[in-house]
């Protein structure tokens, strides 16, 4: 039988070793001095050498920095970064790991934040440099407080259970809230880039202009139909059928801080894909008089 592996009386997380991504910074250093040694000073080469020099001496300074950043002991969570500053258990309300996505045009990239909420303050500290488990992190941390504040979901269930009856049916609200979320999110880039895939390649074939603009305002109406329909399976859902509307409204923007998602960001999105219909269309009918 395998023996369990036991939470350990002190947790200290440094800063990473070398990754492959350091790799990127030391090519585009190389490539900004042989852009300068060819092409010779000017504004773009000045930039683009400062800020690789600056980015490698970042990966630089990590790396030989071995000290422990973070410590969480049964003392509570010291931030030695931040003067060796404890926050003591008894002050620490939350202290969670939550995923934000960085987004460019041609990847995404995950940003780890640690948050830790206390009675006076919150403190908000980006892990992506440094080395850490997450898992082994949540651990500790409901070990040492002696509490299941580990974990986003412990502290926006809690929030939310004043509308359930009890705890645990708040915690299955969230769990559905999530699913639906995440299914939402999958649907929604399969229907898009199969849309906008038919809608480029025929207005590729067919000599019409409006063919594009006719594909991305037909995925824009196909996404608002799915988002109402998966948004009315959700409110009809045992979850939350108990609940009134308002209570529901104030469960969903609760639990949807974990996704940065609320209702009211829903119809902003609505109206900017309207607006970029428009644009479109707009786009396709000056190209039809050229």
């Amino acid at each position: 039988m395998k023996k369990k592996k036991e939470t350990p009386r002190r947790l200290a997380i440094k800063n990473s070793t070398f990754r492959f991504s350091d790799l990127y910074y030391i090519g585009t250093l190389i490539f900004s001095i042989y852009a300068v040694d060819s092409i010779g000073f000017s504004i773009f080469t000045l930039i683009l050498l400062l800020g690789t020099i600056f980015s490698v001496w970042k990966v630089i300074k990590r790396l030989i920095d071995n000290k422990e950043q973070i410590v969480i002991d049964e003392n509570g969570i010291r931030l030695n970064f931040e003067d060796n500053e404890l926050i003591e258990w008894k002050d620490v309300k939350f202290a969670y790991i939550k995923i934000t996505v960085e987004s460019s045009r041609k990847h995404h990239r995950n940003i780890y934040w640690f948050h830790i909420d206390t009675k006076n303050r919150e403190f908000t500290i980006k892990m992506n440099d440094f080395s850490f488990n997450e898992s082994l992190l949540i651990e500790c941390i409901n070990f040492h407080s002696g509490r299941n504040i580990g974990s986003i979901k412990a502290k926006l269930t809690e929030k939310a259970s004043i509308f359930f009856k009890n705890k645990s049916d708040a915690d299955k609200a969230y769990h559905i809230f999530n699913t639906y979320y995440k299914r939402q999110i999958n649907l929604s880039i399969i229907i898009m880039f199969t849309l906008l895939s038919i809608a480029i390649y025929g207005q590729i074939i067919i000599d019409f202009p409006y063919v594009f603009a006719i594909g991305w305002t037909v995925t824009i109406i196909v996404l608002l139909i799915l988002g109402l329909y998966e948004d009315k399976k959700l409110r009809n859902h045992d979850s939350f059928f108990e609940l009134d509307d308002i209570s529901f409204k104030k469960v969903i923007n609760e639990f949807g801080k974990e996704f940065d998602y609320s209702i009211k960001n829903n119809v902003l999105y609505i109206i900017i894909l309207g607006v970029s219909a428009i644009i479109v269309f707009m786009i396709s009918h000056f190209y039809s008089i050229q």
